[in-house]
């Protein structure tokens, strides 16, 4: 559970170069400071019932707080903290190791609890846990790098009815969102939590753009004078189960979304300058191109051949790290290479079918959502 909470509301905080995989780190390198002022203090529930027959792993969720400030600076702040109660070996074994992931490049973390509640009495646990920076490439085989860091923390002398209670903040965000503002959240899982706070304390100028999805949560706001807060809360939240019938195109979890930018057309226009620039041709690109024309007369055969020749003898690698997660490699490059990732071979493409009269251009695509609109992501500014 704790992986899919985590992956929930996290952002993708990646890079670093993929040669040093398995690398660990000095703990020496992690940073502590306490709570900052600008977050909003959240009480653990107390642990009253033990809802042995929804619980899974071992573990019932005690909080999950995520707090988030974004200023007109893109260096936006993500708090987050967890409590949890430990109700066998299971959980001993699941809650005595905490990962967090980020990228080291434009992000940093920064620990401030680390705390074991036993009989009414905190033990800090952040002069005794083992700190290490992991490096892992969960998508290797699949030929993807994306070079990410994990701050792995293994906790000492763990016990059944122990509370776990960590929080930190990741702060830094991947330049090629060139400070555009996006975030989403899940408000149910598949187990109970006892308490749900997301709060976004905006700093900046622009409106912030709001939707929530399978909820009924309100979303309540607040002018602060010079900031505007959004707060979605929920008490003793009730584990979602799924039918095992259900469509793979449906889903049933409520979620909120939150963006500066109205429409799926700004959207577009800020994924239109990633490609600028990528499209170049070099001596090696109009050798190939003229190969072609010289082995294919008409038209759709060189299209055909063009296509082949990306899809054949250039193999799929994605090096995505930094901006290179959502910005293409130019065309040229990924030609030297013999390798790249689906932007980099889109880009090689519709470079070959310019060099050969043939108009064509990038589509930014969600596979995986193919049934949502795009006006159920984006509603009214508040």
């Amino acid at each position: 559970m704790k992986k899919k909470i985590d992956a929930a509301i996290s952002i993708v905080l990646v890079i670093c170069s993929f040669l040093a995989a398995g690398k660990v780190w000095a703990r020496e390198e992690v940073a502590t400071s306490p709570i900052p002022d600008w977050v909003t203090k959240v009480v653990v529930p107390e642990v009253n019932e033990r809802p042995i027959d929804k619980i899974q792993d071992g573990v019932h969720y005690l909080l999950l707080d995520s707090q988030i400030k974004a200023g007109d600076k893109p260096e936006f702040e993500y708090f987050f903290r967890m409590a949890e109660y430990i109700i066998n070996p299971e959980g001993v074994d699941e809650s005595s190791q905490i990962s967090i992931d980020y990228d080291p490049e434009y992000q940093k973390v920064t620990l401030h609890t680390l705390n074991v509640i036993r009989d009414g009495q905190v033990l800090n646990k952040l002069n005794t846990a083992r700190i290490d920076h992991i490096r892992r490439e969960e998508e290797m085989d699949e030929s993807v790098y994306h070079g990410q860091l994990t701050l792995n923390i293994l906790l000492d002398d763990i016990r059944v009815g122990d509370v776990v209670e960590y929080s930190y903040t990741r702060s830094g965000v991947n330049p090629v969102y060139q400070g555009i503002f996006a975030y989403s959240s899940s408000l149910n899982w598949s187990v109970p939590l006892e308490r749900l706070y997301l709060r976004i304390l905006w700093e900046k100028q622009t409106p912030l753009y709001s939707s929530i999805l399978n909820s009924d949560l309100e979303l309540k706001q607040k002018d602060l004078g010079g900031a505007r807060e959004y707060v979605i809360e929920d008490n003793k939240l009730d584990p979602l189960k799924s039918d095992d019938g259900t469509p793979s195109w449906f889903s049933p979890w409520g979620a909120i979304y939150f963006s500066e930018q109205a429409t799926w057309e700004a959207v577009g226009v800020w994924g239109l300058g990633l490609y600028q620039g990528v499209f170049n041709v070099d001596a090696e690109i109009a050798k190939l191109v003229a190969d072609i024309k010289l082995n294919h007369k008409d038209k759709s055969s060189q299209i055909s051949a063009a296509l082949r020749f990306v899809q054949e003898e250039i193999r799929y690698l994605g090096i995505e790290l930094g901006e290179n997660s959502h910005k293409p490699r130019p065309a040229s490059t990924t030609l030297r290479y013999r390798y790249g990732d689906c932007k980099d071979k889109t880009v090689l493409f519709l470079t070959l079918l310019k060099e050969l009269g043939v108009d064509g251009y990038p589509a930014l695509v969600n596979t995986e959502t193919r049934l949502t609109s795009g006006a159920e992501i984006i509603s009214t500014p508040w």
